[in-house]
This record gives C-alpha cells, structure tokens and sequence, in this order.
C-alpha cells in the first residue's frame, strides 16, 4: 500500500508540474502575441497621424496660396522682399 500511495503522489506531482509548465508556456504566448499586437498598433498608427498631418499640412499651403480665408496677403503676387532700382539716365 505505501508504495501506491507513493506512486499516486508521484503520478499527481507529475501532473501538476505539467499543468503548471503549460500555464507559463500559455502566459508566454500571451506575452508575445500582446507585444506583437502592439507593435502592429503603434506602427499602424504612426502611419495614420503621419499621413493626417501631412493632409493638413497640404490644405493650410494650399488655402494661403489660394486666400480660400477672406482677402488678404496675396502671396501669389508678392514681391518676395525684392529691392527694385531704376536703372539709366532720369529714371
């Protein structure tokens, strides 16, 4: 009897060292597929804010080109800060 009683026990601590190796594999796997998961997301969105900044950046340049926001500074026809000087005799 004590030599099935010791065998029943090592059957059980058998069992609950595998259960408990297959709990730390399955939280590994968490681990790693919530690192990938998140990755992804981060990427995902950098790309997303890039390209919403880029569109708005684009829209503002095209509005102050176009004074799509009421009369103002036509940089369109600005002189750029040029200096003009007359050239010739009684000019």
């Amino acid at each position: 009897m004590a030599n099935q009683d010791a065998a029943s026990r090592a059957a059980g601590y058998t069992l609950e060292g595998k259960r408990a190796a297959y709990a730390m594999r399955q939280a590994i796997d968490d681990a790693k597929a919530n690192a990938i998961n998140v990755g992804l997301s981060g990427l995902a969105n950098l790309a997303y804010n890039y390209a919403g900044n880029k569109y708005n950046q684009d829209l503002l340049g095209w509005g102050m080109r176009h004074n799509a926001w009421g009369p103002g500074v036509s940089y369109k026809n600005s002189k750029g800060g040029k200096v003009r000087r007359k050239r010739g005799i009684g000019f």
